[in-house]
């Protein structure tokens, strides 16, 4: 059985924050998955009755039995041994029994659960979305550090020397809470890449980005030329040196019209793709990264003290 105090030893260098774990329409009414995250492993399940979600220990505190060998009935997982119930309802962290429980949501088609004993901060909104739809996710398994992508994105130095994309110098930094960094700025296409040749043809061969990140793992960039917006949330794996990347693309809905709703999805779902072709040369370059402040330059590296500064203060468990 995992104890707390070893789950507390685990993840004390993990943020408390809200990280994705699974496809929200992978999982059905009764479904019961085992996931690996925060260096512990842990049990996902859907009610049968109201769809309603749980997120458990995986092995029970009464005798280490483990739960991935149980059954979902009703609201409730249900121990192979001695039948004892654990209600998906009951988002509490309880001591009588001592089975450890993290919050659980679904949002932009995906399956949250909170790092913390209490939700420190919401899920973020799209920026001048009132009535968002949103791709289907895109799965991405990465061999490097969670914290290597998010870091990419402030790097701007990267986008000239990777993207093809020049910088402009002047950047706009901008903190609205504890959990949350921004940065603005503005790019110009370099003809390399056959993504670079598609915005050129559109008449987008100068764009202004923002990008923002809640945590150190969920991030939100718009490309405020464009206006196409961009979802990329990040979860550790069994190992620092893997993470899972989920890339989502939103807008406006554009009408309640069925047929029009399903065009929508699947003109969103070629964006969500091109926005990962954009970030496929950055795969490679990150692999196995180790991130670390290392020597930072005072005016180039700008962005990249300040998201050091935010993730060092980020609480932790």
């Amino acid at each position: 059985m995992i104890s707390s105090n070893i789950l507390k030893e685990n993840t004390r260098t993990f943020p408390q924050s809200w990280y994705p774990i699974y496809i929200s329409s992978r999982l059905k009414r009764g479904d019961l998955i085992s996931i690996d995250i925060f260096d512990s492993e842990w049990l996902l399940f859907r009610s049968k009755i109201d769809k309603k979600l749980g997120f458990v220990e995986r092995f029970c505190p009464h005798m280490g039995i483990d739960l991935a060998n149980g059954s979902i009935e009703g609201c409730n997982l249900v121990c192979p041994l001695h039948r004892l119930k654990f209600n998906v309802s009951d988002t509490r962290i309880p001591h009588g029994n001592g089975i450890r429980r993290l919050k659980v949501t679904e949002k932009y088609g995906l399956i949250f659960v909170f790092l913390g004993k209490e939700v420190l901060f919401e899920l973020p909104e799209i920026d001048s979305v009132i009535s968002p739809v949103y791709s289907d996710p895109l799965l991405v398994k990465l061999d490097n550090n969670y914290l290597a992508v998010s870091l990419n994105a402030f790097d701007t130095q990267h986008f000239e020397f990777v993207h093809n994309r020049t910088v402009s110098k002047d950047i706009t930094l901008f903190k609205n809470s504890l959990f949350h960094l921004g940065v603005i700025f503005s790019v110009k296409v370099k003809l390399v890449r056959w993504v670079d040749y598609v915005m050129n043809f559109f008449g987008y061969s100068e764009s202004k980005l923002k990008y923002e990140v809640w945590g150190d793992n969920l991030a939100y960039g718009r490309n405020m030329t464009t206006r196409k917006n961009f979802l990329a949330m990040l979860s550790p794996v069994t190992t620092k040196n893997k993470c899972n990347f989920y890339i989502v693309a939103a807008e406006e809905r554009w009408s309640e019209n069925r047929i029009l709703s399903w065009l929508q999805r699947h003109y969103l779902n070629l964006i969500a793709q091109f926005g990962k072709s954009f970030l496929a040369p950055d795969f490679p370059v990150i692999k196995n990264m180790q991130p670390k402040a290392g020597n930072l330059l005072p005016d180039k590296d700008k962005a990249v003290r300040m998201f050091w500064e935010h993730k060092n203060a980020l609480p932790t468990l």
